[in-house]
This record gives structure tokens, sequence and C-alpha cells, in this order.
């Protein structure tokens, strides 16, 4: 595991996770920046410099964005091959995911490339599914049902998959992974920087 934040600070840091993440057989790279200053420290240039590495040395990379459009995520979906879109069933990330949509569909990326998760989708808010579909336009690909076995689980250290695979929750994931690894949503991953495309999972070009 490498923390982006320690390692951006000198060009001399910068070059070696670059080397260490193109040597090692499998990486995970933190970009948790605790304080401020150590935010400024990972540039643009040093992301993209790390995401290239890692695209032309491992079969999936997935890179988990807040949800912002700042200059650093950007930098990370701007080079990707698929979309993951998550809501949940609340009026408010509801109202956030059809604004991610739109954006998305003025940049050219609607269904299949887009993926839309919806998380909780059995919560008893009010908001059925046929009213998601009218909000969002769209019906959601994969619906995430709550679970208890998943709170339990991150307290454990675990997946859902890993704590309850037979459950509902479970088959979801797994029904997601699958979309990915059978090729639903696929597009060349050759970046467009000049176009600006918004895309939320990374994966080497050609698979």
């Amino acid at each position: 595991r490498h923390t982006a934040a320690a390692a951006a600070k000198t060009a001399a840091d910068r070059k070696s996770l670059i080397a260490s993440l193109d040597r090692s057989a499998g990486s995970l790279l933190s970009s948790s920046t605790p304080l401020q200053d150590q935010a400024a420290a990972i540039t643009i240039p040093f992301l993209r410099a790390v995401f290239e590495t890692l695209r032309a040395r491992h079969d999936v990379v997935i890179v988990d964005t807040p949800p912002a459009f700042s200059p650093e995520v950007i930098a990370a979906i701007d080079q990707s091959s698929h979309i993951c879109l998550v809501g949940t069933l609340d009026a408010l990330s509801l109202k956030d995911t059809k604004i991610g949509l739109e954006t998305l569909s003025q940049m050219g990326y609607e269904a299949p490339v887009v993926q839309l998760v919806l998380n909780r989708s059995d919560s008893n808010v009010g908001i059925t599914h046929a009213d998601v579909e009218r909000l969002l336009g769209r019906r959601p690909d994969v619906l995430v049902p709550s679970d208890r076995a998943i709170p339990r689980g991150i307290t454990d250290g675990k997946t859902i998959v890993a704590a309850d695979p037979r459950s509902e929750a479970a088959q979801a994931f797994v029904a997601l992974a699958g979309s990915y690894v059978n090729g639903n949503g696929h597009r060349n991953g050759t970046a467009d920087a000049a176009s600006g495309r918004l895309r939320s999972l990374l994966r080497k070009e050609g698979r």
C-alpha cells in the first residue's frame, strides 16, 4: 500500500512511487490527505503519471472518487473506460444522481457505458422504483438492498460478498462486477483530454 501524499513531496519521491508501482504485482494507492498542505503536493501531472503506470501494469484499476468534479477527480476519470454512478434511495441523493447523469449525457456518455447502481433500494422512504425511473429517466442497472450484514462486515473488515455471499446485497455486487467482466459498457480506454470525458473506472486498454 502506498500513500500518495507521502510520496508526492519531492520529484524524487514521485519517481520512486511510480517505479515501485510499476514493479509491484498488485498495488493499493491511497490518496487520502488529512492536511491541506499535503493535498497541494498531489499535482495533476503526478496523478496522470500514476494512472498511466497502473493502467499499463494491471488488468483492472478502480478509482473511487468523491462526489465533486475537482481537477484531481477529473484527472482520474478523464482516462477511464467505464462509469459506475451510485445513488441512494432518498430525495437528496436522487437529485444529485440526476445532475450527474445529465452532466454525463451532455458529455456524450449514456447507457450502457454508464452503469447506474441504486443503493438501499428497498428502503421504505415513500419513493418507489417507478418514481426513481421517472426522475432519472432510466432504470437502475443494479439494485442493492439494505442488509444488516453490510455494517457488520465493515466492522469486521469484510465486504458483504465475503461476509454473506448468499445475501441479496452480495449477489447484486456480484452482478455488477460480472457486467464489467462480461464487457457490458466497455469502451476504448484511451484518454481524450480535450473532451474532458467523465468516467469512474479505469481499465487497461483492450480488456
